[in-house]
């Protein structure tokens, strides 16, 4: 078992990745609606798609800040407002998934699909991860 500074620690850690990616989630779409580097294709559908997303990952940034404050504040509202987060991260990143595997963006070695498969793998790693860690240390956090 951790020692408590340990826990504070891995908290601390955990708070900045969900700041991060709440924090980079926001600078992908300023990057994508201003110098299209982001984008991976000029396709009219894919763009279509792709606005579709705005307003749910600015709620997925949304709550992965607060999840982050609440986390590094150590407070309990941490674990729904993370749950919260890693359910939306672990949703759109399978929408996005199944989007890029159907379309082939992976097969393209241009940067916006690297960063498209950077997004990919964070969201599926880090939203189950941020579920079940915070799942875990709900009764420590209302301790």
């Amino acid at each position: 078992m951790a020692t408590g500074s340990a826990v504070v620690v891995r908290d601390r850690l955990h708070a900045a990745l969900l700041a991060y990616s709440g924090l980079a989630g926001a600078g992908y779409w300023v990057q994508w609606f201003t110098d299209e580097s982001a984008r991976t294709s000029d396709d009219p559908a894919y763009l279509e798609h792709n606005r579709s997303f705005v307003l749910a990952d600015a709620y997925l940034a949304g709550a992965a800040l607060l999840a982050a404050r609440q986390l590094w504040k150590g407070h309990p509202s941490a674990v729904p407002l993370g749950v919260a987060t890693g359910s939306a991260m672990t949703f759109l990143g399978l929408l996005d998934l199944l989007y890029d595997l159907q379309h082939g963006t992976f097969s393209d070695r241009s940067s916006a699909a690297r960063l498209e498969a950077s997004i990919v793998g964070s969201a599926l790693v880090l939203g189950p991860a941020t579920m079940v860690r915070l799942w875990k240390a709900r009764a420590r956090l209302a301790a």
